[in-house]
């Protein structure tokens, strides 16, 4: 008769607990990796996890962590419930608290190890070795009265056999466990458990592997967990990586990497932490230097970005990337698939014909200049006509361009905007949708291009679908401050392209209003470089703040989305939705860079955390807000 039923989260953690004790046969040692045998395609390591969960433990209640909306609806979950009821039930029976317990079973090393199984299935091996093996062998009684594993403190025999000297329990058909000294060893696998026990001696473990220790000897000593993984084992289980990427925008931007990862050995990651700053660190080691056809992803001679783009107001996120583009222009057939070179090619047609004849792979390409970079902030649309649904950030993209800020060079691409916005008005028009009026401006000195909707304003139909009010209840809105009603208009309606030559760089936006806001920062920029980044490297930057603005937003429309999708009932859409939107009130920005050099890439991930209080004021550590 079933008298207990974990949850897979609970019995998980529970399978860490469970073991018996064995007599001592050999050294001690402090360290899982120790019990690791040799060819396994990832390790993963929590050192010191007993602390690491008494720190976290102390953050999250100096945060308020437990009382946000978010958290609570996540503890809401009946699975989550049915876990945390049975594992407090077993740390209770072992005179602890869930937190205690869970210190306990981490320990003072713990590890998890990965080979790929005979029938495809991964054979996983945990390894931890306790701190206070006392508390683990009140947990590990306690579980073993609770599933039958014992009785009359005797070890099921039926369940039990020996291997090496050593008794392994099966607390399920493929769940298989042991201790070994102070270690606790928990496997799918009866032939990896084998292997490790008969290992622990002389075998073959992994830390006698040269490129375990070389990726071990580049952790940081404080690093509370970090993560190894044979990228040669796990390549040939998968078979053989594709040489050329299909898509041109993945091969031009992630080719080099690629690259990098089809050659290399090893791979090692860890986590860094900084009070409210966690960082993520990436290494791929390659054993083939980038070739002759790879050399636009390594530019060592770039300009840096001169501008800061959080200057802009509501900035939102940043992409950057620095290339030597017309080396993978040219190159593109050793990087790219057939098709895609094709589709590359079609790419340069079309945009040439856009721009009035400028040729965008001959005259424009080698003269860019720099990082590459596409810039969002939030929208407001405060007195437009329009308010889109949904409302979509203005998005700008930057292209310095070295040299050719000469008069004949600037008049051509000034006069290819003017012919690409035109001819995108009369695209609109053939498709029955509005068209734009094109117009000049100057603004801080330089001329500007931009093109607004020419739908009369005056509440009239669209030409491409119905008008609707912002009276309308669906969409929560009212009339504006002036009395008036906006019209709800669809997601074209985000896009009003705009286009300046600012000094060196090109700049091409969707808003007149965003394309302003860029003049402004570069202008008080002053020509300061910014030197915050590896030169070459790629960045992407996500103000956590704004995002949660742009959702709140849209709201409506994600709830309703939920509704038509899942089928969730309105209630059920707007508790996930706000669920969502309080998880991420926690987090202040996301950071992404990335690099290559000759011997492979690194890739490193921010995150920075705000409080509870921070959270729900919408202020951050730096005491920005969420308005406008």
């Amino acid at each position: 008769m079933r008298r207990y039923r974990f949850a897979w989260p609970g019995l998980l953690l529970a399978l860490m607990m469970i073991g018996c004790v064995t007599p001592r046969v050999h050294a001690k040692s402090e360290r899982a990796a120790d019990y690791l045998p040799d060819g396994l395609a990832l390790a993963v390591s929590v050192r010191s996890g007993d602390r690491q969960i008494e720190a976290l433990r102390a953050t999250l209640a100096a945060r308020d962590f437990f009382g946000s909306a978010a958290i609570q609806a996540l503890l809401e979950n009946p699975d989550l419930i049915q876990a945390r009821v049975g594992l407090t039930g077993i740390a209770a029976i072992s005179g602890m608290d869930l937190w205690e317990a869970s210190g306990v079973v981490l320990g003072r090393d713990l590890m998890a190890g990965v080979r790929p199984g005979k029938d495809g299935k991964p054979e996983v091996l945990l390894v931890t070795v306790a701190r206070h093996p006392e508390g683990l062998d009140r947990i590990l009684g306690s579980i073993h009265g609770l599933v039958g594993l014992s009785r009359d403190d005797s070890p099921a025999a039926q369940r039990t056999w020996t291997v090496d000297g050593v008794r392994v329990h099966s607390a399920a058909p493929q769940v298989m466990h042991c201790r070994v000294d102070d270690a606790l060893l928990v496997s799918n696998s009866r032939d990896l458990l084998k292997a490790a026990i008969a290992a622990r001696d002389a075998g073959p473990l992994i830390n006698r592997s040269k490129a375990y220790r070389e990726a071990l000897e580049s952790v940081p000593l404080d690093a509370p967990v970090w993560a190894y993984a044979d990228v040669a084992t796990i390549r040939r289980r998968i078979g053989a990586l594709p040489e050329r990427l299909p898509n041109p925008a993945a091969g031009f931007v992630a080719g080099g990497a690629w690259h990098a990862i089809r050659h290399a050995d090893a791979a090692v990651a860890w986590l860094e932490a900084d009070g409210a700053d966690l960082a993520l660190k990436v290494r791929v080691a390659s054993k083939a230097p980038l070739p002759g056809s790879h050399r636009g992803f390594i530019v060592k001679e770039v300009a840096p970005a001169k501008w800061s783009a959080e200057a802009l107001p509501r900035f939102l996120a940043e992409v950057s990337v620095a290339r030597g583009w017309a080396d993978l222009f040219a190159d593109r057939e050793a990087l790219l698939t057939l098709p895609a070179s094709s589709d590359v090619v079609n790419f340069n047609s079309v945009l040439t014909t856009l721009l009035g004849q400028v040729d965008f792979m001959d005259e424009i390409l080698p003269v860019v200049n720099g990082p590459v970079r596409l810039v969002a902030t939030r929208r407001t649309f405060a007195g437009s006509d329009f308010v889109p649904s949904p409302k979509l950030p203005a998005f700008a993209l930057i292209t310095p361009l070295s040299g050719r800020t000469e008069t004949n060079f600037a008049r051509r691409l000034q006069s290819g905007t003017l012919t690409a916005f035109s001819l995108l008005s009369a695209d609109a028009a053939q498709k029955k949708e509005a068209g734009f009026f094109v117009d000049t401006d100057r603004y801080r000195g330089h001329k500007i291009y931009y093109t607004e909707f020419n739908t009369p304003s005056s509440g009239g139909m669209r030409m491409d679908a119905p008008a609707r009010t912002s009276t309308d209840a669906a969409d929560g809105a009212g009339p504006d401050a002036d009395g008036s009603e906006t019209t709800v208009a669809g997601v074209r309606y985000n896009f009003a392209p705009a286009a300046a030559l600012v000094d060196d760089q090109y700049v091409v936006a969707t808003s007149r209003q965003m394309l302003r806001d860029v003049i402004d920062a570069i202008a008080a920029s002053a020509g300061a470089g910014i030197a915050d980044l590896p030169r070459g490297a790629d960045r992407l930057r996500i103000n956590v703040v704004e995002v949660v603005e742009t959702l709140l937003q849209n709201r409506q429309e994600l709830v309703v989305n939920s509704m038509l999708e899942k089928d969730h009932s309105k209630r059920d859409a707007e508790r996930e939705v706000d669920a969502l939107l309080g998880a991420l009130r926690f987090l202040d920005f996301v950071e992404l860079t990335s690099w290559l050099d000759e011997h492979g890439a690194r890739a490193d991930l921010r995150v920075r955390l705000r409080s509870v209080r921070d959270a729900r004021t919408g202020t951050t550590s730096t005491g920005r807000t969420g308005d406008d």
